[in-house]
C-alpha cells in the first residue's frame, strides 16, 4: 500500500504548547506512515521546553502559534497540500492511518471529516469520556449541527481559504463551531472508518466530572447568547484544564 512520491501532498498542522513529552511519539508516528508525501507544520505558542528543537530535528516547518485556533489558522496559511489534517500533539495512530483516511476521504467525496476514537489503550475514565464523544459524533453525523472535536480534523484547503477558519476568540468549542460552520455552508462532512488513539492525560489529571462539566459549560457558552460572558468563559476554561498545563 506504499504511496508514490508523486501523489498529492498532504499537510499536517500541529498546534503546540510545551509538548516535548508527546511530540516525539507523534512525529515518529507520522514519519512511519505508508503515505509518503507529507509536510508537517508545527505552530508553536512559545513553548518553554524542547518542543521546538524536537520539531526542528524532525524537519518540520515551524510557525509562531498562539491559542489552538490561531495555531491551526497560521499553520494552514503556509500549508502547500490540497488537504490539511489538523492534529493535536498527543494523539497516536497506526502506520496506515493517513493513507487509509485520505483514500476514504477522497472516495466518499468529503470536504471535512474526523474519525472515531480508538479507546483500547486508555484508562477506564478515558474510555467513558471518549465514548460520549463518539456517541455524539455518530448521532449527529448527518444532522445540520454535526459534532466533532479538534484532536483530528481533515479538510480541503480551498475551504479554509474561501470561507472557514477557526474562531481565534474562542478557547473552548472552537472545533465544534468550525465543523458546524463548514457543514452549514453546504460542504460534505463525514466520519471516517479509521481511528486514532486520543490522550486521556487531561481526564487523569483533572477527573471525569471536571472535564465533562468544563467542556459542557464551554459548549453552552459558545453556542448561546452567553458567548460574550468573559467570566463564565474563564470559569469553563479553568474547569476544563486549559491548554499546555500538564
Amino acid at each position: 500500500m506504499t504511496q508514490s512520491k508523486n501523489e498529492n501532498l498532504i499537510s499536517i498542522v500541529i498546534p503546540t504548547l510545551n509538548e516535548e513529552l508527546n511530540l516525539t511519539n507523534l512525529l515518529t508516528c507520522i514519519k512511519n506512515q505508508t503515505f509518503g508525501n507529507i509536510e508537517i507544520i508545527v505552530s508553536d505558542a512559545k513553548s518553554k521546553d524542547c518542543t521546538v528543537p524536537i520539531a526542528k530535528e524532525f524537519g518540520c516547518k515551524i510557525v509562531e502559534g498562539g491559542n489552538q485556533s490561531q495555531g491551526r489558522n497560521k499553520g494552514a496559511r503556509i500549508a502547500k497540500g490540497e488537504i490539511i489534517i489538523f492534529m493535536d500533539a498527543d494523539i497516536q495512530f497506526d502506520t496506515y492511518f493517513v493513507e487509509k483516511s485520505i483514500n476514504e476521504f477522497n472516495k466518499r467525496g468529503l470536504d471535512i471529516a474526523t474519525t472515531f476514537y480508538n479507546k483500547s489503550n486508555i484508562s477506564r475514565a478515558g474510555k467513558f469520556v471518549f465514548s460520549i464523544g463518539d456517541f455524539l459524533k455518530k448521532r449527529s453525523e448527518n444532522s445540520n449541527s454535526p459534532f466533532g472535536t479538534g484532536e483530528l480534523i481533515i479538510i480541503r484547503k480551498n475551504i479554509l481559504e474561501k470561507v472557514a477558519q477557526f474562531d481565534e476568540n474562542l478557547v473552548l468549542g472552537e472545533d465544534v463551531r468550525f465543523i458546524r460552520k463548514t457543514a452549514s455552508l453546504g460542504y460534505k462532512y463525514g466520519i471516517l472508518s479509521t481511528q486514532f488513539t486520543p490522550s486521556d492525560r487531561r481526564i487523569r489529571k483533572y477527573g471525569v466530572a471536571r472535564v465533562l462539566i468544563g467542556g459542557f459549560l464551554g459548549e453552552m457558552i459558545t453556542f448561546t447568547r452567553l458567548s460574550n460572558a468573559k467570566r463564565l468563559k474563564k470559569i469553563s476554561y479553568k474547569l476544563y484544564g486549559g491548554w499546555g498545563k500538564w
